[in-house]
């Protein structure tokens, strides 16, 4: 009895960590995506996978992208909703629903974006990090339309 309530602890931890690493991500995403605290969140061999915004394989790939995130997004908001986290070990698996809005600097053009995350992470030395992270667009649209009347992108099927 006492190993079950010990295991359930342990995994209720782990969820709770995973949650911060996520939160965190978000933060700093919202502090004109900060490259070096981010790709410090991810695996050395991690894959951020931004749907229509690329592909970035490994910490010195994905800290390029968030620079040149940081010179063109001049304000955004990252909220996550409906964590689905699944522990097993070292490693997890996660599930996210992202709700953002976003301005282009020197445009001031504003923007919905909508998105699933599908997340990997991995327990080194005590710590949880990105292992992958992928992104799949659902809307994009511009702030002033809303995805009813114009959708940059949607889901497919």
């Amino acid at each position: 009895m006492l190993a079950s309530v010990t295991n359930d602890l342990k995994q209720r931890l782990d969820k709770v960590a995973i949650e911060a690493l996520k939160y965190r991500y978000a933060y700093l995403c919202d502090q004109d995506y900060a490259p070096d605290a981010l790709a410090d969140l991810f695996l050395p061999d991690a894959t951020w996978d931004g749907d229509q915004f690329g592909v970035q394989k490994g910490q010195a790939a994905i800290r390029v992208f968030f620079e040149e995130a940081g010179r063109q997004v001049s304000f955004s908001t990252h909220y996550l909703l409906n964590p689905e986290i699944d522990v097993q070990g070292d490693t997890a698996t996660g599930t996210w629903l992202l709700w953002q809005q976003m301005v282009m600097r020197g445009t001031d053009q504003a923007f919905w974006l909508m998105g699933r995350y599908t997340d990997t992470y991995a327990r080194t030395a005590g710590q949880w990090t990105f292992a992958s992270l992928r992104m799949k667009i659902l809307s994009f649209t511009p702030y002033e339309q809303g995805p009813g009347k114009t959708l940059i992108a949607a889901i497919a099927g």
